[in-house]
């Protein structure tokens, strides 16, 4: 069938490429690097990334009380329309910094 997505099969295409987003960087040779660079006892460069991301997420999601996949689309559009990284974008969220 051709023709735009439903809301559900967008909202499962986001999940899905956040999973093997995920999966990429778990495996990308610079991650483990840049997780050994910081030291031992922390999380990495990496993981600190997508879990800011994750509460960015978080925050959106109860704030304009949408469910999760809406609000990472929005987050995503929000860093797009700024021109921004994802990270910085959800940085400024988790922190209470207005957009």
């Amino acid at each position: 069938m051709t023709g735009p997505l439903t809301g559900r099969q967008a909202a499962d295409g986001w999940l899905v490429a956040d999973v093997l987003a995920e999966h990429i960087l778990a495996h990308w040779p610079t991650a483990s690097a840049s997780a050994a660079a910081d030291g031992p006892g922390t999380t990495g460069t990496v993981d600190m990334h997508r879990a800011e991301v994750h509460q960015a997420t978080g925050v959106l999601s109860v704030q304009l009380g949408v469910p999760l996949a809406e609000a990472l689309a929005r987050l995503r559009a929000q860093a797009y329309a700024a021109g921004r990284s994802l990270s910085e974008t959800a940085r400024d969220i988790v922190n209470g910094l207005p957009q």
